[in-house]
């Protein structure tokens, strides 16, 4: 009885040990292995190194993100695209101060997908974004500070659960919508996307997205139109 009471116990623990280790994997190493196997990638050095060394035009805007934004083309010659699939807030943040910024420029930021994908924790998710505006706002006079909403994601896996994520991405916009309420600078501004990208359901509409997290041709020309609308509209004002 006494044997089989210890092989009771020895079990317990090995499951209770198995358990931990499981929540330390997927809430602190994992996270970490994730950005850096992507800073570690050929083709983040590759994409970093041309973005680094294209000269920017005065009044130019400069959109900041990663494949969501990555993935959008303009023919307008004065907004530059400077995302990098993959990137994170840390990420952006680490590379934003290698490059010099003329006055004039407006920059338009939509990152903090990948740290949610990553399982990174929402609090020091907020508290990075908002260090990275202080760092953006730091390195020029930047005419304008454009923060884009987090789209939601309909896509689940072994690490990611979408509702989870899309409750947390809610979260995360609503602290986008104060630090531009709070702002008094009148240099930042806010532009909601997540209601006119989700279903009934509250995930991202099938319509926009072939994976549930990227966007398909119809969600980037969406993105686009509303970018597009927001930059017409204060150049007109």
């Amino acid at each position: 009885m006494k044997s089989k009471t210890n092989i009771i116990v020895v079990f317990i623990v090995l499951i209770s040990l198995g358990i931990l280790a499981f929540y330390i994997y997927k809430n602190e190493i994992r996270p970490n292995q994730l950005e850096q196997s992507v800073y570690n990638s050929k083709r983040y050095h590759t994409k970093l190194k041309l973005l680094l060394n294209k000269s920017l035009k005065k009044s130019s805007f400069i959109l900041c993100g990663d494949s969501v934004l990555e993935s959008l083309s303009f023919e307008n010659d004065h907004i530059y695209n400077y995302s990098i699939g993959g990137e994170t807030i840390g990420l952006l943040k680490k590379r934003i101060v290698k490059k010099d910024y003329p006055d004039s420029c407006s920059v338009i930021i939509m990152i903090g997908l990948n740290n949610f994908l990553f399982n990174m924790p929402v609090k020091q998710t907020i508290e990075n974004y908002k260090n990275l505006i202080d760092v953006i706002a730091s390195k020029t006079s930047f005419h304008k500070i454009i923060l884009l909403e987090l789209l939601p994601i309909n896509s689940s896996s072994f690490f990611v659960e979408k509702e989870k994520v899309n409750s947390l991405i809610q979260r995360f916009n609503a602290e986008l919508r104060s630090i531009v309420k709070k702002d008094n600078s009148g240099k930042m501004f806010f532009i909601p996307l997540y209601d006119q990208f989700k279903d009934n359901r509250n995930y991202l509409d099938t319509t926009y997205t072939s994976d549930g997290i990227h966007l398909n041709q119809n969600g980037s020309n969406l993105l686009k139109e509303n970018i597009l609308s927001f930059l017409y509209n204060e150049r007109v004002q």
